[in-house]
């Protein structure tokens, strides 16, 4: 009440310098003192009175009248009228009034800590001031306890004192505007809640009413006479037989009986739904891995610092509530000064759970430094985690975050990863040159994104210079050696935990990131962003004084470049790539792109002889375009061809490459004139089409040609369109291309590119079904490739998860990366990298299954090479796989993206030898008329065409 005479009353009585003043309901002594004491200075007189009308009787001078209560509106439209009144009775202007609660809204905070909107007194005033026909101004101060006045328009003309003072309160309309659009985002968040929880109450009727039919016809089955023996029976012939179960028949059946039994026993309402996702991705053998803090003997106390913030608190608490042990944690809650709304709910959860403790209701904020330190001298725990209030954590973060304390005596200081915490941010470290807020990998599942970040984390819990404040474990005896936060230097917040975790590295304990767990940060949610850059500024220079600008400086830059977190960035990334990875084309005309057998064309353009062919790869390194050049390299020259591979590097992984003749390895800085003169240079890779063009206009070759493997700018993803952009650009650097299917050419034709089909062709002498020992359970072979977001390595995990899951005794092997710093949810063999054609053929023949589940491929070899080693295929059907893979016929094809429907067809096809050996000899078939010798030809008769300036004819027509 004091600012409101400091920076209301105060000034507008000196400004007007009134000389009779009424005072209605001053209920507050110190304001009346002032105001006494103002009036007495003045010479003016003062009247105070419990109600206005007291007051006016037969008082011939009002000049000012100040409400110090809030009135009811019917009270203000009385006062108003009785002022009216008086003008009219004595032919007085209109006084000066100044009263509380003068609002247009008011925004009270309901039970679930929304704000609901209210009409407010204003109404009151703004409907009497329409029934006047002097001009009265009427200006509201929310901001203020809802201050009004009304004044008449000559009291606060331009260049009066009242007009100066009435100036310097415009700032505080900005506060009523900030409040409208959080009710409005309050409005709008409740809208969609209740929508979403309609739509939900829909579905769970809907679902109640079917497991009811369900569960009758269920008893029906079970009971049935017709059942109990046809069920003996098979179980008896299968015994007999030493026949396995139905591999479909597992994978449906147990997953409804599980849900029916749960639904039975009352642990679940409705059966929940079978969405992609990665939840319960560790197996069981690795939940038993999983860190044990009863084992351990380890306690821990969670300190949640609270002001304000209600919805996000309320989430916090509820997420820390379903992840603790009351036997092994408890939670310390300390009200900073919170409005009554966050106060009653605290107090609630409090009362409600024995492990909570309630600590420190202080009516006004003293800082989030000062909270702390009261959290941290309530605890006596082995480990004590400042958790920020804005946060929400996954179930195992607590055992996580320990187990990374406990793998090294020596580190006294904790933290994990998150979207939204400087240096321990994933993926991005920052966004448009500030710190990143990234969204999660699930955007609605926290459980799910952890789950995720387990699984690709290496666990090699990083040193590093300091950790985020957001979620800082401190072990005990940390407590003990260093003491506590510093409230002196950082009272506020921010800077205060660098400065803690520089006073433990200088008392000898290490920092370490723990890289296998994730909590989601929202930010800035008590102070908002403007409070929080400021106080940021703050605690930064408080740092600089303490430690000096090049220490800052030092450390900045080794969290930075520090490799193990830049390489779970790396992962972070790519998986969220790969799970956003979305395809958008017209399939209506798949399957009919070709017809095979392929017409072999002639040797060469007649009159013309072999031409010199150069290819241009950006490195040779084992990936299926790089392969499938040094293949086309190798068949040219047993062809004849003067064929040469130019590389911009070498991997030793190459090594054990046959290589017809030595590639030339040329780096990126070397000059065009070391080109081998050629009469047609290929490039290969849109990175290889500058040099290709600049060898051309060298002189190096008259002829240039883009041999496109792959749709180049899907290799990007959709929000990168500068990267996209440019791989089409590069299509209009060379005009003669080449495309390995009709899906590529349709590609290009949509941004406007022609090109000629060259289909691929497999080294049918190398690929074919071998003589391999196999074990006494099912093999399936995935192809895996986690760098290439393209390629669906999430998505093909959890495939292979809910294949496990249905029956344990599928045997996994997957190649095509190394992935064993990977903390995959089933057990499986790890074959690496393949670049050995025989090594490769070999797994294709011991396996009863490949599968690969890219989200789109230029031509499909891998598929294609295991239909020529007789195994059977389970593919995605977009891109070039179309040019050979016909559903039912030669592979089981599914749509990109849906790991439930591809677990299924994997199970179909392990589970049913009919349908096995059908797709089985359909795919050696159609593998047959694919040969590496056909391509060879069709490149020769175009590479000819092409050298002796002739049309390139059609290689699919040659």
């Amino acid at each position: 009440m004091h600012r409101i005479w400091n920076v209301v009353l105060q000034p507008i009585l000196q400004s007007l310098r009134p000389r009779e003043v009424i005072e209605a309901r001053g209920d507050n002594a110190r304001v009346h003192e002032l105001l006494a004491a103002h009036c007495d200075a003045i010479g003016a007189s003062l009247q105070s009175v419990d109600e206005i009308e007291d007051a006016i009787g037969d008082r011939e001078a009002i000049d000012v009248v100040w409400v110090a209560r809030e009135l009811s509106w019917h009270s203000v439209s009385g006062v108003l009228e009785r002022l009216e009144e008086w003008c009219a009775e004595t032919g007085r202007p209109f006084p000066v009034v100044i009263l509380l609660g003068a609002r247009r809204y008011r925004f009270d905070v309901t039970s679930n800590g929304s704000r609901a909107e209210r009409t407010g007194l204003a109404t009151a005033i703004e409907a009497f001031l329409l029934t006047r026909d002097d001009p009265i101004v009427f200006r509201c101060i929310p901001a203020l306890d809802g201050v009004g006045i009304l004044m008449r328009e000559s009291d606060c003309a331009q260049g009066t004192d009242l007009a100066k003072t009435l100036e310097d309160l415009a700032f505080f309309e900005d506060v009523e505007r900030e409040e409208l659009g959080r009710v409005a985002v309050d409005h709008e968040a409740r809208r969609q809640r209740e929508a979403r929880l309609a739509e939900l109450e829909a579905e769970r009727e809907e679902l109640e009413v079917w497991f009811e039919e369900l569960a009758g016809n269920t008893r029906r089955i079970l009971n049935s006479r017709r059942w109990k023996m046809g069920n003996a029976l098979a179980e008896l012939r299968r015994r007999v037989l030493l026949k396995r179960r139905s591999f479909r028949s597992h994978l449906e059946s147990r997953l409804t009986i599980d849900q029916f039994k749960a639904w039975k026993s009352g642990r679940i309402a409705f059966p929940e739904s079978r969405r992609t996702s990665v939840l319960g991705m560790r197996s069981p053998a690795h939940q038993d891995e999983e860190f044990d803090l009863g084992r351990a003997g380890v306690s821990v106390d969670v300190v949640i610092c609270v002001h304000n913030a209600l919805d996000e608190v309320r989430e916090c608490v509820s997420s820390v509530l379903e992840s603790v042990a009351p036997e092994n944690h408890r939670l310390l809650l300390v009200n900073d000064g919170s409005d009554p709304a966050t106060t009653y709910y605290l107090r609630g959860v409090a009362e409600r759970h024995r492990f909570v403790t309630l600590i420190h209701e202080a009516s006004e904020p003293e800082g989030y430094t000062r909270a702390a330190n009261r959290g941290l001298r309530e605890s006596a725990a082995d480990y004590v985690i400042l958790l920020n209030s804005d946060t929400v954590v996954p179930p195992t973060w607590i055992e996580s975050i320990v187990e990374c304390g406990e793998s090294d005596a020596s580190i006294g200081i904790v933290g994990p990863l998150s979207n939204a915490a400087s240096w321990q941010s994933v993926p991005e470290l920052q966004i448009d040159g500030r710190w990143a807020v990234n969204e999660l990998p699930y955007p609605e599942s926290i459980q799910e994104s952890d789950e995720l970040v387990r699984m690709l984390s290496p666990r090699n819990f990083p040193r590093v210079p300091f950790v985020n404040g957001f979620c800082y474990a401190i072990k005990r005896k940390v407590i003990q050696q260093v003491g506590y936060l510093d409230e002196l230097a950082f009272p506020r917040g921010y800077g205060e935990e660098d400065d803690y975790s520089f006073r433990a590295r200088d008392a000898g304990f290490q920092l370490a990131i723990a890289d296998h767990v994730l909590v989601w940060h929202k930010k800035s949610k008590s102070f908002g962003t403007e409070a929080r850059e400021r106080l940021a500024k703050a605690g930064k220079k408080a740092l600089q004084k303490k430690y000096g600008v090049d220490r800052l400086r030092a450390d900045a830059d080794v969290a930075r470049h520090h490799r193990a977190l830049r390489t779970i960035r790396h992962r972070v990334r790519k998986a969220v790539e790969s799970l956003r990875f979305q395809i958008r084309e017209d399939r209506t005309g798949r399957g009919s792109a070709t017809e095979y057998p392929l017409p072999a064309p002639k040797r060469t353009v007649p009159g013309h002889p072999l031409p010199r062919v150069t290819y241009v790869l950006p490195t040779l390194r084992i990936r299926g375009g790089v392969l499938s050049v040094v293949q086309i390299v190798n068949g040219l020259c047993r062809a004849g061809v003067d064929a040469k591979l130019v590389a911009g590097s070498r991997r030793n992984e190459v090594d054990p490459w046959q290589f017809e003749r030595e590639p030339v390895v040329l780096p990126p800085e070397a000059g065009v004139d070391a080109f081998p003169e050629s009469d047609v240079i290929v490039a290969t890779h849109w990175s290889t089409v500058e040099r290709v063009v600049a060898a051309v206009r060298a002189g190096r070759a008259p002829q240039a040609v883009y041999h496109v493997n792959d749709f180049e700018p899907w290799f990007f993803p959709a929000t990168d369109r500068d990267s996209r952009e440019g791989v089409l650009a590069s299509y209009d650097r060379i005009e003669n291309r080449i495309v390995t299917s009709h899906w590529l050419r349709d590609r290009l034709a949509e941004s406007g590119h022609e090109a000629t089909v060259v289909p691929i062709g497999i080294r049918l002498d190398l690929f074919f079904p071998r003589d391999v020992r196999r074990g006494p359970h099912k093999r399936l072979l995935a192809f895996t490739r986690f760098d290439s977001p393209r390629r669906g390595f999430v998505n093909t995990i959890e495939a292979l998860r809910l294949v496990r899951e249905a029956d344990p005794e599928v045997e996994i092997i997957l190649f095509g990366e190394d992935l064993s710093t990977f903390r995959l949810p089933f057990d499986a063999s790890l074959a690496g990298v393949v670049g050995e054609p025989e090594r490769l053929a070999d797994l294709y023949s011991s396996a009863d299954l490949f599968v690969d589940l890219s989200n789109f491929q230029g031509s499909g070899r891998p598929a294609l090479e295991a239909m020529a080693c007789g195994t059977p295929c389970v593919v995605t059907d977009v891109g070039g796989v179309n040019e050979y893979a016909r559903q039912g016929e030669n592979a089981a094809l599914v749509a990109p993206g849906d790991p439930d429907a591809a677990a299924f067809e994997i199970g179909r096809v392990l589970s049913d030898a009919s349908v096995a050996e059908r797709l089985r000899q359909g795919g050696f078939r159609t593998a047959s008329h694919f040969g590496a010798h056909d391509e060879v030809q069709r490149l020769i008769a175009y590479f000819a065409a092409l050298a002796s300036r002739a049309e390139p004819a059609s290689a699919s027509n040659a």
